[in-house]
């Protein structure tokens, strides 16, 4: 641990996320793909090309609706961005198209939301946040009597806390980080100071499973995570460098998928399949592209 809190307080974090826009102008748009990047050293969201990552244009300005150290972001079902924003302890919402600020969807503390971290839309349509509980950054140890270390669960329509889906350290959860809905429609969730990947039931949140253990000799302090198109795993071991590869269904270890330090990476933390197929993974120094055999459908 001590290898990860100095390499977050060297670093500021950032997050990715893959999305297509559509090009205006035609009947049936031609799909553009495009990188959105959290910024979370200038609070703000950069948009850059997928294939050249040239700089496109800075998609929501600088503190846009008091954005705040913006982590992961994500389209909700209304084609609208969802993001982080952990220093205020909030989900805010833009425009979708042109990055205006909407409002604040989860306002600060709603349900008592602290240090979230990842967000991800569940298929009944509401919004399941990591809410770490941490009394500074990513990088700090967790607080003494966390009353937080859950999941919360709010309404996708309106934003209104419903309830805690997995509840306070419920089946060992320890700091979650990263998580992501399966294709069973199950939560799986990073547990960082267990070295884990718990799975959630998408309907009562009881534990299922534990797809990754703890000690598994394999992952370092698990940060992103997502499923390729054919439910296999990735799981970003940020202590590590690498991004190892798991079947996703029975918990069995694949490969390292990307090698510890390979084209330079440290510290990933942020995973995403873009529409070339192609595995695109943010450092907390360095982003890269990997070459992937799935390939993502249009």
């Amino acid at each position: 641990m001590r290898v990860f809190m100095s390499l977050i307080n060297c670093y500021r974090l950032v997050s990715i996320l893959l999305t297509t826009i559509a090009v205006l102008g035609f009947a049936t748009p031609k799909a553009q793909a495009s990188l959105l990047v959290a910024s979370n050293a200038t609070n703000s969201v950069l948009e850059y090309d997928e294939i050249t990552g040239a700089f496109i244009k800075t998609f929501i300005s600088s503190g846009s609706g008091g954005l705040k150290e913006p982590l992961d972001l994500t389209f909700g079902p209304d084609g609208n961005l969802y993001v982080v924003s952990r220093a205020t302890d909030s989900i805010l919402k833009y425009n979708g198209t042109t990055g205006e600020f909407i409002n604040a969807f989860v306002q600060s503390g709603s349900g008592g939301l602290k240090n979230p971290i990842d967000l991800d839309f569940g298929s009944d349509g509401n919004l399941y946040v990591s809410n770490s509980g941490l009394n500074g950054g990513f990088g700090e140890p967790a607080p003494i009597n966390n009353s937080a270390n859950n999941v919360l669960k709010y309404n996708g329509t309106t934003g209104e806390f419903i309830n805690a889906f997995v509840p306070s350290g419920g089946g060992g959860l320890k700091i979650p980080t990263g998580m992501r809905f399966g294709k069973d429609g199950n939560l799986y969730v990073n547990s960082r100071d267990t070295n884990s990947v718990l799975v959630y039931d998408k309907t009562t949140g009881n534990l299922i499973k534990t797809i990754i253990p703890s000690n598994n000799g394999e992952v370092d302090v698990p940060t992103g995570l997502t499923f390729g198109e054919d439910g296999t795993l990735y799981v970003s071991s940020l202590n590590t460098h690498s991004v190892l590869k798991n079947d996703g269904t029975m918990g069995t270890f694949l490969n390292t998928f990307v090698f510890p330090g390979s084209g330079g990476l440290i510290a990933p933390i942020g995973l995403a399949f873009g529409k070339d197929g192609n595995l695109y993974i943010m450092g907390l120094k360095r982003q890269i592209k990997i070459k992937s055999s799935i390939i993502v459908k249009e």
